[in-house]
Formats: structure tokens, sequence, C-alpha cells
């Protein structure tokens, strides 16, 4: 069957408790927009960084997808209580050991990725597929550690996963000096942070919207994702989930890389220059644990210096971060047929 261009939809997928923003990608039957193509051999799975919202990445997905071809599909999650909609971030009658907490985070996304096989399970099997859908992680920021240790805990969604792919991957906290006393303040401090940034939050939400474009042009240049930034910092209720999350990122993530998860598959890393939250001299710990072969050889990286962590909001960034997931996933596909 002919397919029609790829076809972005968004969504609300209830995960743990938590109406979480959602989105899935698929080729279509060009002559009918309701039948997907075919089972895809291979889903590409989002897990997004902190704040975990999947505005800024629905435009990558969309062109990553429509570069790589049928036979693709991809699926996203945003975190519980990230989100531009109210309803979806308050906390009231919800768990938030899931959303305040990494490991509840991680389970979220393993429920997702739960939903996502029976999804494609249930479409093999209308279809008479005889294989099965296999799995590509593609993760920003934290989003690599949640996914290392969700497959860490989950032996049947690592059988099915092929690579995982970190974009600026937050796996270990050591930062610059600096930025290190700063993060460290803050988390020993949360109420005084939350508090302080809520004021701040309320403050921007009474300014003229022009006036707060105006403040965040010059450090997010691209409109659509100012535009989802700007949404975001006036939402005041927004402000406890997010320093909540990381605010225990701070306080669980380890000080030096965990070679174990690095050792459960394929694995490659992109690092950014001028970055505090994956800075360059983590890489110096990735080559001594290759080295001695703490890690194996299919964990690979590359540095761009030109690269920020927040990539999303550049236009120019996400078409390096494009090519960076289409060669790896090509790669990998071309080492699976040989």
């Amino acid at each position: 069957m002919k397919a029609s261009s790829p076809r972005l939809q968004r969504g609300t997928t209830t995960v743990c408790g938590w109406p979480s923003d959602s989105f899935s990608v698929d080729y279509y039957v060009s002559w009918h927009d309701d039948i997907v193509i075919d089972a895809p051999h291979t889903v590409l799975v989002f897990v997004p960084g902190n704040p975990g919202l999947i505005e800024w990445y629905l435009s990558l997905f969309h062109q990553l997808i429509q570069r790589l071809g049928p036979g693709f599909a991809a699926r996203g999650i945003g975190h519980a209580g990230h989100s531009l909609h109210p309803e979806r971030i308050a906390a009231v009658s919800r768990c938030t050991d899931v959303s305040w907490t990494v490991d509840g985070q991680s389970m979220h996304k393993a429920a997702y990725v739960d939903l996502v096989i029976q999804e494609f399970r249930q479409i093999a099997q209308i279809r008479g597929a005889v294989r099965q859908t296999n799995l590509i992680f593609v993760c920003h920021s934290v989003g690599t550690f949640f996914t290392q240790q969700l497959l860490m805990r989950r032996a049947d969604i690592l059988a099915r996963t092929e690579l995982l792919i970190g974009l600026m991957p937050f796996i270990r906290i050591n930062a610059p000096w600096k930025q290190q006393i700063l993060m460290d303040t803050l988390a020993a401090y949360p109420t005084a942070t939350i508090r302080v940034h809520e004021f701040l939050s309320l403050w921007l939400s009474q300014l003229p919207r022009s006036w707060v474009d105006r403040i965040m042009r010059s450090s997010i240049p691209e409109p659509t994702a100012r535009s989802v930034a700007i949404d975001l910092a006036c939402q005041y209720h927004f402000v406890k989930n997010f320093f909540s999350l990381g605010l225990k990122e701070i306080r669980d993530l380890p000080e030096t890389v965990n070679a174990a998860p690095l050792r459960q598959c394929p694995t490659v890393l992109l690092f950014a220059g001028n970055d505090q939250w994956a800075p360059e001299h983590h890489l110096d710990d990735l080559r001594r644990l290759k080295e001695s072969k703490l890690i194996p050889e299919t964990v690979e990286w590359e540095y761009n210096p030109r690269l920020r962590h927040d990539f999303v909001v550049d236009d120019e960034q996400i078409e390096a971060a494009l090519d960076f997931c289409e060669k790896h996933v090509r790669r990998i596909h071309q080492k699976s047929r040989l």
C-alpha cells in the first residue's frame, strides 16, 4: 500500500493516574486517512527533559519520521504534571510520588511504553504481521537518565530496544563549580526556591505578553518555541511540579557516570557546548570507562560545541539533532540487516 506523508497527532494519555500530553507520528494509506499503512518495524519513543513538555519537540519528530520513511513511527509523552493545561498540572487527588520524583517519572514512562507495545501488538494482529515492533528511545537531557532506569528495571522492554539516543544527556550531577554551587544551594532550600519562582511566575503573568516576549527573545530565537516558553513561565501552578522534580534530580543523580545502564543496549550520546547539565568534561569519564572496558564499544558519543542544551529553541540546532538521530537510526538498521 502506498503511504501518504506522516501525520502528527496530539492527544492525552492517562498514565499512573496522571492525564499526560502525548503525540504520535504515523504513515497512513494515501487514499484513507484513518488506516495506518502497516505495522511499523520500529517505533521511536520520546522521553523529554525537564520541563517535560512535548510541544518543543513535535516538529523534530515529524521531520525525523518523514526522513526515515514508512516502517517507522513515533510516540512520545510529557512528564506527569508537566503541561500547558492547568487541569493536567494540579496534584489534587493524584500521587506526587509520580510527578515529583525521578523514580516516579521513570515508572510513568515504563507504563506508557507498555501502552505503546500493546497498541502496536494490536495493529500487528489486525495486519497479520509476524515480527514484533522494536523500540528506539530518543531522549533529551534527564529523560536519558529516566530511560536508563526504565531499561534497568524492565528486561521485557530492554529486549525490544535496538538503540538509546541521548541528546544532551543529563545522566550525572557534576556541573562546572559555579553552577554546581548554585544548584546545591537551591536543592538545600526547596521551599524557598519554589516560593521565589512562584512569585516570579505571578509577576510575569501580570505583564503584557509582548513584554515577556521581548525579555525572552534573545535566549529563545524561534517564535513557536518562545511562545511555549512564555505560556509555561506564566503558569503559576506549574512551578511547584517543575522544581520539585528538578531539585530531586540534583539530589538523586549520581556524581559519576553509572556504567551499568550503558551496558544494557547500544547507546549514542550527543553533547553540546556550554552545557551545565551535560558539560564537556563528562566525556572524560566515558573515555576512561571505555578504555577500561567497563562499557562496551556499542556506547558512542559526539561533541558539537555549536549546540546548546535547549537545542529545540533554534531551527538550525534542531536540524543538527535531526541529522544525528537519522544517522544513528539508519546505521543500527543497516547493521541489523547484515
